[in-house]
């Protein structure tokens, strides 16, 4: 049976340090604030609010609620108005927006050093230039890595991504090449998956699909990182078939419990860069 790489003592050491540097931020008289913005009623983004203000609460930092109906030109003046205001450090924006209005014309708001998804063509295009340093990465993909590397190095490893979106499949393979591995991108276009799967030390899935990754992908000796997310039934769920991909493989995540909670300690960890960056301007 794989060893269950659990979230939650990863997270739990970062949280403690991003405390620490909270409660040093203050004593110098800055109050790290973040922005959330979602615009509209979408289930799921009203409870990622929900989510990150509880957590913010715990790490003494200040957080706003922006809650927008989608009317474009008010929330384009808000979001100019969260980027110009010095006391905010970080924003983030709550997806999905309201199909009225063009979430990639917002993030064009956002500026670089308050980007904390890491999602902006700032951020992202430096991370896709073999730049990490001083980068505000997307969260989920450091999250990702996180669990990984304390039990192998990624230098030459067989890499396999199932996603190509841009919250996680685009940085971390990115992200991977920066540390030398050998990265494969599938999709739904993909061909022969099970084939491709099988070659790899290392299965990152993010495709948001239940089921996707069953005992005919993976084989002895492999890590699985599913960083997917649905609901199914209520019930949040990742992309593998946990139980009979766990007795195969050597390590794997379990979802919820193991990319989660790194990845919303990330967003923190962000932020704290994102104060850094303030303070240093």
């Amino acid at each position: 049976m794989a060893q269950e790489l659990v979230g939650k003592p990863i997270a739990t050491a970062m949280r403690e340090e991003i405390l620490h540097q909270s409660r040093a931020y203050q004593q110098r008289g800055i109050n790290p604030k973040i922005a959330v913005i979602s615009v509209g009623h979408d289930a799921a983004a009203r409870a990622y609010v929900a989510s990150l203000k509880r957590v913010a609460e715990k790490l003494e930092i200040t957080f706003a609620d922006v809650h927008l109906d989608p009317d474009t030109a008010k929330v384009h003046k808000r979001v100019a108005a969260l980027a110009a205001d010095e006391h905010v450090h970080g924003i983030i924006l709550a997806l999905p927006f309201a199909k009225t209005i063009d979430a990639a014309a917002v993030y064009a708001q956002v500026p670089t050093d308050k980007d904390i998804d890491g999602l902006g063509a700032g951020q992202f295009g430096r991370l896709s230039a073999g730049e990490e340093e001083g980068v505000l990465a997307p969260a989920t993909p450091q999250a990702c890595l996180a669990l990984v590397e304390p039990i192998m190095s990624l230098k030459g490893a067989d890499t396999v991504i199932l996603g190509r979106g841009k919250t996680v499949g685009r940085g971390l393979a990115a992200m991977l090449l920066n540390r030398h591995a050998t990265v494969s991108v599938c999709h739904s276009a993909t061909k022969n998956l099970a084939d491709v799967t099988r070659r790899a030390d290392v299965i990152f899935s993010a495709a948001g699909n239940p089921g996707l990754l069953t005992r005919d992908h993976v084989r002895a000796g492999q890590i699985v990182i599913d960083a997917g997310v649905s609901i199914v039934d209520g019930a949040l769920c990742g992309d593998a078939d946990f139980p009979a991909v766990a007795e195969v493989v050597s390590a794997i995540t379990p979802s919820p419990g193991g990319v989660g909670p790194v990845t919303m300690a990330f967003v923190f960890a962000n932020l704290m860069k994102a104060v850094q960056i303030g303070a240093e301007s």
